[in-house]
């Protein structure tokens, strides 16, 4: 693993739609929450980047997926029981209404951000473990990124942190996968 000053935990979709109450809502996806909040305030980052879903109400995604994180609404917003602070940097995904984007890296400013803060190993949670924190793995690999997913820090659709074949899908792709412990006995 990289040394203290090169590793930034990046949080995708942890918003209130993809929680509970919408046609996106993911199940049990609420109990990655206490994970993700102590790996938010583990001095073992560097940084904590969080990546939103963010829809105008025509967005064509809705088409697949059904109407969820429109800009400013309840479900766009983190839910309450996250930790955030003003030192959490919030990229945005999703914004053009004529592309339906996945990965983070979508965004054309993370990229740049994670570079100007010399960052060399990025840390993986959120929602959904099989789209968009896949998405975004795949890309920071292809960046050159040492990429990690933590995986009792996410929740899939349609696969589980338990899953092997996926777990083995991960490490063809470079993609490293930890638990929220093997973080915080680092410590």
């Amino acid at each position: 693993m990289a040394n203290l000053s090169s590793k930034a935990l990046i949080r995708v979709d942890i918003q209130n739609d993809f929680l509970a109450n919408s046609s996106v809502a993911i199940a049990r996806a609420q109990e990655i929450i206490p994970n993700v909040n102590e790996l938010s305030c583990n001095s073992f980052f560097k940084l904590v980047v969080d990546i939103r879903d963010c829809h105008k109400p025509t967005h064509k995604s809705f088409a697949k997926w059904g109407q969820h994180c429109i800009e400013g609404s309840y479900g766009y917003n983190p839910p309450s029981t996250l930790y955030v602070n003003s030192n959490i940097k919030l990229f945005h995904k999703g914004m053009d209404d004529k592309v339906d984007t996945l990965s983070g890296f979508e965004n054309p400013e993370l990229l740049p951000y994670l570079l100007a803060q010399k960052i060399q190993s990025i840390y993986i949670v959120g929602l959904a473990l099989d789209f968009c924190v896949l998405s975004t793995a795949i890309d920071a690999v292809k960046y050159n990124f040492a990429t990690y997913i933590i995986l009792d820090a996410c929740k899939g659709i349609n696969v589980n942190m338990d899953n092997l074949t996926f777990q083995k899908k991960l490490a063809s792709q470079g993609i490293k996968t930890l638990k929220t412990a093997d973080i915080l006995s680092l410590k």
